[in-house]
């Protein structure tokens, strides 16, 4: 092993959320990938839509609204069966 070589897993997450406060923003979207230490993948885990209320989403910025919307999110979010609840025990 080199000097300085990561050896360990890296898990790496990605959400798209209603905006960045994490106190009163809500997570729309949870992905998952683990990967080694040289970044390669040997783990992808679950891609999951987070069902939100039409209230949560129509209370997101501009931003949120324009760009989910357009990616179609935000539909796919309302469609959406999975809870919180349910995302974090699926990726834990």
């Amino acid at each position: 092993m080199l000097e300085g070589e990561y050896r360990l897993p890296l898990v790496w997450i990605d959400l798209e959320m209603t905006g960045l406060n994490i106190e009163v923003d809500r997570i729309l979207e949870i992905a998952c990938v683990i990967t080694d230490g040289k970044l390669t993948k040997s783990v992808e885990g679950p891609d999951l839509v987070i069902h939100q209320t039409k209230e949560c989403l129509e209370k997101m910025g501009e931003w949120c609204q324009d760009h989910h919307a357009a990616s179609g999110l935000t539909e796919k979010v309302i469609q959406s069966s999975i809870s919180e609840k349910e995302a974090e025990q699926q990726v834990i």
